[in-house]
């Protein structure tokens, strides 16, 4: 039993096979019939009723997302049929009457078999399965497809086929309107029209400034009125008459053409395809950069800005690179340099390999003068004022130098180490600091101080050994520091202000420590006592404000009484004040 209920399976999955397939074909067909007479519809109301290349556009795109999604359904359908195992054995015992259920009888008796029934009734289920495998052997799996659906359909789409054929036998001129007008919208063919134009030249290319003369003639249905439409870019362009010639045809010249121009022929039958007319441009800068080294400066980056009206400046002796992006290949290019005092100077721009619409070059700057770029073209067409500009030369500033300590002249004894700190600056770069002594007005010598290579800032300390240089008490130094820049046509060089150190005995030095803290300590107690009088001057100028305020009514006779006893406080304290001042005065120094 198990075997006749397999081979009667085996045989519906065939014939369901078969049945999906078959239902496949049907509405694949019928999409194509209906794709076909959607576009065919779409074509015949263009030729009658021309439609703007947008909607044009709409269409398409609608026609292709609807074309898309019904094959995408009939797919999916074929993929998980509707028609299972139970609708493949009605279809086949619809055709074959003398089954009589059969089939599905098979199918429903094997899922209820298992269930418990009494022995004659599981029997009969049993006889009937193997009866349908019985009628399975005999009968083709074919037989479940509807072949007449197939058939009709295939007939609706030749029929269609060879009225779409047989348009384009009888209409040609229309096939060749109508179809790049749909498959080709965005280049705006022209629609349908019984009035053909030659026209030459079919599209040309000229230099910057050309001309180009467009000749016309016109057969088939002759037009009243004709005249060149020209424009450029999205515009709606400008109509110009033809001229007729001698020869019965008709001519237009497009001269002093600067850009690229469109044109076509309108006449009251229809209009031409569009044409097109190249210009050659001149090359013109789309970016520009200019980066400039400082001389003889690790510690300065270069940099790097865009060429523009403000030219290049830069200190003497740097170099420059120029790099030049154009809207063009080119085959060459040059900067030439006017400068002041000097012979004029031409820089080569060589194109990169690979993207020649790049150039480049560098020079070194010497002197102040102007600029200009050349561009040529590898079609010849220069550009002989790309870019232009002033070269200006920065000068390089001397350096600063001071001493930071001691703060001022010094005194030391002849045993003493006196530390002395250096600082420079400059708006380059320091290169080198010295330290220079002179003992008692004699000979002098000097010291260099160790540096960070060229940087802007420099710092440097040294300590004066005075037992080493076998000073005495009496003895006098005078020092100063001295600074050099960098600058590549000369150093400059900057000395800072002298000072001195006194050599004195170290009883003289005691002694005067004592004096510069006693200056110290009065100067701090007199700074007190000038704060107090500051405040009592402050007062007093309130008190004078607010009487010359009072009016002469009887109400302000409170307000004087109030102001002539702060007067009296007033006075008190700066007697007060006046004694703690002479006193200060007359003591000693605490």
């Amino acid at each position: 039993m198990i075997d006749a209920l397999s081979q009667t399976t085996g045989f519906l999955r065939r014939a369901h096979a078969l049945s999906a397939r078959a239902t496949a074909t049907v509405a694949l067909l019928d999409l194509a019939v209906a794709a076909t007479a959607a576009a065919l519809a779409a074509m015949a109301l263009d030729l009658l009723f021309p439609v703007d290349a947008p909607f044009r556009a709409l269409f398409l795109a609608g026609f292709a997302v609807a074309v898309g999604l019904r094959a995408r359904a009939i797919r999916t359908e074929r993929r998980n049929p509707a028609v299972r195992l139970a609708r493949a054995a009605r279809l086949l015992e619809s055709r074959h009457p003398n089954l009589d259920n059969a089939l599905i009888n098979a199918l429903q008796f094997h899922d209820v078999l298992d269930l418990k029934h009494d022995p004659a009734r599981a029997g009969l289920m049993r006889r009937e399965i193997e009866r349908a495998a019985c009628e399975a052997a005999r009968l083709p799996p074919e037989d479940v497809v509807d072949q007449d659906s197939v058939r009709r359909a295939r007939r609706r789409l030749a029929a269609l086929a060879t009225l779409a054929l047989l348009s384009a036998f009888v209409f040609p001129r229309a096939w060749r309107f109508e179809l790049p007008r749909f498959l080709l919208f965005w280049t705006d063919p022209p629609p349908f029209t019984l009035t053909d134009f030659h026209i030459t030249p079919r599209d040309a290319q000229v230099r910057a400034g050309g001309s180009v003369t467009v000749a016309v003639r016109v057969a088939g249905l002759l037009p009243e009125s004709l005249e060149l439409v020209t424009g450029t870019g999205p515009d709606r362009g400008r109509a110009t008459p033809l001229i007729p010639g001698e020869d019965g045809g008709y001519a237009q010249t497009l001269q002093g053409l600067t850009a690229d121009t469109w044109y076509y022929v309108r006449a009251n039958t229809g209009r031409s395809p569009r044409f097109w007319v190249r210009v050659d441009q001149a090359p013109r800068i789309r970016a520009a950069r200019v980066t400039v080294w400082p001389p003889r400066r690790p510690s300065r980056p270069p940099v790097s800005a865009s060429l523009g009206a403000a030219g290049i400046a830069g200190l003497f002796g740097s170099r420059v690179d120029v790099a030049v992006t154009a809207t063009r290949p080119l085959r060459r290019g040059r900067l030439l340099l006017s400068e002041d005092g000097g012979p004029d100077q031409a820089v080569e721009l060589l194109p990169r390999r690979g993207r020649q619409e790049q150039a480049v070059g560098s020079f070194d700057l010497r002197r102040s003068g102007a600029f200009r770029v050349e561009l040529e073209a590898l079609d010849g067409l220069r550009n002989a004022h790309a870019a232009a500009g002033p070269v200006t030369l920065m000068r390089d500033e001397r350096p600063v130098v001071y001493l930071t300590r001691p703060v001022g002249n010094a005194v030391a004894t002849p045993d003493m180490a006196v530390q002395i700190a250096i600082e420079a600056e400059d708006d380059v770069a320091v290169q080198s600091l010295e330290l220079h002594r002179i003992v008692n007005g004699l000979a002098e010598s000097s010291q260099v101080l160790p540096t960070r290579g060229y940087a802007p800032r420099q710092e440097g300390q040294v300590v004066l050994d005075l037992a080493d240089l076998g000073v005495r008490p009496g003895d006098a130094i005078q020092y100063y520091a001295t600074a050099w820049d960098n600058d590549p046509r000369g150093p400059h060089r900057t000395d800072s202000e002298r000072r001195w150190i006194w050599i004195v005995s170290p009883e003289e030095h005691r002694r005067i420590s004592r004096r510069r803290r006693g200056l110290s300590q009065m100067a701090s107690q007199y700074r007190a006592q000038t704060e107090a009088l500051r405040a009592l001057a402050q007062e007093q100028r309130g008190l004078a404000h607010a009487a010359a305020g009072l009016s002469e009514t009887g109400g302000a006779s409170g307000r004087r009484e109030e102001i002539r006893h702060a007067q009296a406080d007033l006075r008190r304290a700066t007697a007060d004040l006046a004694r703690d001042l002479r006193r200060l005065a007359s003591g000693p120094a605490q």
